[in-house]
């Protein structure tokens, strides 16, 4: 599919590793992914009359990893949505893979700590736009505020922090609206001619 650009999987619960990594490498032209949601189980497409001896392993963000590294250069990926999602190692592989990167939404991601936001600064000097979807319970703020300081290219960041991150007390490291750490986040963003847009 040579002239494909823009391709969603968001949801696909079974995607066969070897057809689907075999399907992306033959897309040149991708330049947006949306992998929300999305399962990679071992093995390939198998016809209907032969029977599985027993059900695929799912291989969580391994799986993922795969595709998004099978991928062309990458301006605009979406990741998350699954507990499989748990591996800061396997996520900072996936950013390895794809150093064009412009725009990138993370959601219900657990793995996403101050250890991956600080190897982003290396991996993905051209982010423009990043998205936190519930996944800012393991990020600092000060980390967050270093890493906005250190991303010229970066103009909007995207919070959502869902109801459980709401109290300070019980969530001393998350993002909090009235904080001076979000208020230079802010002030540098705007400055770009962008925006910390918090819902």
């Amino acid at each position: 599919v040579p002239r494909l650009r823009r391709l969603s999987l968001r949801s696909c619960y079974s995607l066969p590793k070897h057809d689907a990594v075999a399907f992306l490498r033959a897309c040149p032209s991708l330049a947006e992914v949306d992998l929300w949601g999305s399962q990679v189980q071992e093995g390939g497409v198998r016809p209907s009359r032969i029977p599985m001896p027993r059900p695929p392993e799912v291989l969580g963000i391994r799986g993922i990893c795969g595709l998004v590294a099978a991928c062309s250069p990458l301006r605009r990926l979406n990741l998350g949505g699954g507990e499989e999602l748990n591996g800061s190692r396997e996520l900072i592989a996936a950013f390895r893979a794809q150093p064009a990167l412009e725009a990138l939404t993370l959601a219900n991601v657990d793995s996403f700590n101050d250890d991956v936001l600080r190897a982003m600064l290396a991996l993905l000097p051209g982010l423009r736009r990043f998205e936190l979807v519930y996944s800012v319970h393991g990020c600092d703020r000060a980390t967050l505020l270093q890493f906005v300081r250190a991303m010229p290219m970066l103009d909007t960041l995207l919070v959502v922090r869902g109801a459980e991150h709401e109290d300070p007390e019980d969530f001393p490291r998350a993002l909090h609206a009235h904080t001076a750490e979000v208020g230079l986040i802010r002030e540098i963003l705007r400055a770009r001619g962008g925006d910390l847009v918090e819902n």
